[in-house]
């Protein structure tokens, strides 16, 4: 930890709280977002000297290049790859929790066990509300991910998150059924290869039966 905080300039005795940026389709122009959402994190004590660090999404690297942090804690990760990024671990695992508006990282971040928070934003309402997935998420319908309707309920929820105040118990049960319904230790490669197996066999079995019908 000490090593990852050092390379990104961070205080390591401090927790750190990572921002995962959507894509371009869900939040475009997001840089715009959080540095006024920075600014309402720090207005709560418990957060004005944690660590905060801004992961972009790999497809929209470009507008956080010149991006000016707003003070020392705060730090910009840039991703490594489109695919299979170690630092995309790195980042989640050292974090103490995870903020996003709708953004595929925040499942990663549940299978690590990390809380995860998010604020309904109105100028990005078509990206985030206005997906079929989002809802599925959400605590309130059954999901693991802490939803705010304004900054004053964020900033509880995240001081919260932060102190620790969350069960991992609910998030894990949460990623076994939404993720891993055959069973969380089982790796999912065989389950998918048999899938499209019995999709093809059913497919030749199909093709089989309508050519002897013609027949």
């Amino acid at each position: 930890r000490e090593e990852f905080c050092a390379i990104h300039g961070l205080d390591a005795r401090q927790p750190i709280v990572v921002y995962l940026c959507s894509s371009e389709f869900v939040a475009g122009g997001e840089a715009g977002f959080v540095r006024p959402w920075i600014d309402e994190v720090r207005r709560e004590p418990l957060l004005r000297s944690c660590n905060i660090l801004i992961r972009p999404h790999p497809r929209q690297q470009k507008p956080w290049k010149g991006f000016e942090v707003p003070d020392a804690r705060v730090a910009v990760a840039l991703p490594q790859a489109m695919n299979a990024d170690p630092t995309l671990f790195d980042t989640v695992h050292h974090s103490a929790a995870v903020v996003g508006l709708n953004t595929s990282p925040q499942l990663e971040a549940g299978i690590l066990g990390r809380p995860v928070l998010t604020i309904l934003a109105p100028e990005f309402a078509a990206g985030q509300q206005g997906t079929l997935h989002f809802s599925y998420l959400l605590k309130e319908q059954g999901g693991f991910i802490d939803v705010a309707p304004d900054f004053d309920t964020h900033r509880r929820q995240l001081a919260a998150a932060v102190r620790g105040d969350y069960d991992p118990r609910a998030i894990r049960s949460f990623i076994e059924q939404f993720l891993r319904p055959r069973g969380i230790d089982r790796p999912a490669t065989p389950h998918m290869v048999h899938a499209i197996e019995q999709f093809a066999q059913s497919h030749r079995d199909t093709h089989s039966e309508v050519t002897e019908t013609h027949s």
